[in-house]
């Protein structure tokens, strides 16, 4: 697994994008397949054209373009987050519904109905927690990514909640020192780490009381009461969910949780405060 996790789609993620598949294809032995998982708040199209520069043009090909819809919460999503949801959906030749078991048969049938109407060639999979069988959503032929050769690219930046956001000297020219005009799309991170565990409890009253700025959290905790385990949170649109997962084993336990929001969404004096706040001691656990 390669991790590019700093910086706009529009800068330095994609040329690392481009490093990274090329160090992979020149491996001795090369990957069969690349799966490339973006943010919720990536351009498809702008990465899948990574793939035809004239160092991959000859060695890889776009397989297929996947988009995964919340089956509960993508009517609920409005502004400027929907412009983006509904290029993401036209984008793809295969979506995913997920979450399916979350509504009834009538919005079941006006989902599917919703998605042909932007993209009636994709092929539609219901699914539970993301399961889709692997072999049917790899090597089914080649994306056709001539349908987009004239689409602009979508203008989106995705900044760390402390507005810090560097470029060097030729990129700042070039996007002309990160002026956001109206049709930009701008979103703001914020990540929270500690050694120390959190309350189950409070962690889950404060993921449930985010502010409606924050689309998406996720993240790795440590909890009192399971301190051996990881806790996996997810957070998206109203609902939150904690599972366990799987021991530390050898890796040193902490947490680390990743949020992101609309422009000026995030407050990360109040965020840090909010989580400071779960910080506990350990349980009496045997271990």
């Amino acid at each position: 697994t390669i991790d590019l996790s700093n910086g706009c789609i529009c800068c330095s993620i994609r040329d690392d994008l481009l490093e990274s598949v090329v160090q992979l294809v020149q491996r001795p032995d090369p990957p069969d397949y690349i799966v490339v998982e973006t943010s919720g708040v990536s351009d498809p199209v702008a990465v899948s054209l990574t793939f035809i520069a004239p160092q991959l043009q000859s060695q890889t090909r776009v397989d297929s373009v996947i988009t995964v819809v919340d089956s509960e919460h993508i009517g609920q999503i409005e502004g400027k987050q929907r412009e983006l949801a509904l290029d993401q959906i036209a984008t793809a030749d295969m979506v995913v519904l997920n979450k399916i078991d979350l509504v009834d048969k009538i919005e079941r049938e006006e989902l599917a109905d919703f998605i042909r109407e932007r993209v009636p060639s994709a092929r539609i999979f219901e699914a539970i927690h993301g399961a889709v069988p692997l072999d049917m959503l790899l090597g089914v032929g080649a994306y056709d990514l001539s349908r987009f050769a004239n689409k602009p690219e979508l203008d989106i930046h995705v900044h760390s909640g402390d507005g810090a956001h560097a470029h060097d000297s030729t990129e700042v020219e070039h996007h002309e020192h990160h002026e956001h005009h109206e049709h930009t799309l701008v979103y703001n991170t914020w990540s929270y780490t500690t050694d120390q565990p959190l309350s189950r409890r409070a962690l889950l009253d404060a993921v449930r009381s985010l502010p409606p700025t924050i689309y998406r959290a996720k993240g790795i905790v440590l909890l009192d009461d399971t301190p051996h385990q990881k806790g996996i949170v997810h957070f998206a649109g109203q609902r939150t969910r904690l599972i366990m997962g799987e021991t530390w084993n050898d890796e040193r336990p902490q947490t680390q949780l990743v949020f992101i929001g609309e422009e000026d969404g995030i407050c990360t004096d109040d965020l840090q405060a909010r989580f400071d706040a779960c910080r506990t001691e350990l349980r009496g656990v045997k271990s």
